[in-house]
């Protein structure tokens, strides 16, 4: 015996077949995008990740996790949750760049740049990574390191245009009005 279910999706009427929708008046597939489980399911894995917080045996992801989507609420407490996964993994090179990024913004950018340092020693291939290092000493005072930042993350991202622009200030700061990358200077 085969079973057919009409349903009613908003002010339409589909067929449902087992897992498989379609609209009867044109014979065309309907795609089921009830998320109305999915919520729940959501805020359970969030409590099985604060017990596991809480118990002491997350991951160093799951505490990278949680600093990442805390922090536009809490910043200490993101940045705990960044330190803590580096205790776990110290080789966890988004958690160095972002809690160098939150020393950053708190205006430790000494601090900031030994994180960011750890990143590109972990993951040389992080443009973001060379270009907040870049930052950071400039802010420092080292032009001379912020110069080689930045030329490491254009050479990794061509198209990196906040490292192109900070590149050049440095160059002007520097009374450098030659080209830069190769551009001649405007008369």
């Amino acid at each position: 015996m085969t079973q057919v279910i009409l349903t009613a999706v908003g002010e339409d009427v589909v067929v449902r077949h087992g897992d498989a929708l379609w609209d009867p008046s044109s014979g065309q597939a309907v795609f089921d995008l009830d998320a109305s489980g999915l919520a729940d399911s959501v805020a359970s894995l969030d409590v099985a990740r604060r017990a596991r917080r809480a118990k002491g045996d997350a991951t160093a992801d799951e505490w990278f996790l949680y600093g990442d989507s805390i922090e536009s609420e809490d910043v200490e407490v993101a940045e705990s949750a960044y330190r803590t996964a580096i205790d776990l993994d110290a080789s966890h090179a988004e958690a160095h760049l972002n809690l160098g990024r939150l020393l950053h913004s708190r205006g430790d950018a000494a601090g900031a740049l030994d994180h960011y340092r750890h990143a590109i020693d972990l993951y040389p291939a992080d443009a973001t990574a060379w270009f907040n290092a870049g930052v950071a000493y400039e802010d420092i005072g080292d032009d001379a390191r912020a110069r080689v930042s930045y030329d490491e993350a254009i050479a990794l991202e061509p198209d990196f245009s906040d490292a192109h622009f900070n590149l050049a200030s440095v160059h002007e700061r520097d009374g450098d009005d030659g080209g830069v990358r190769g551009v001649p200077p405007v008369r």
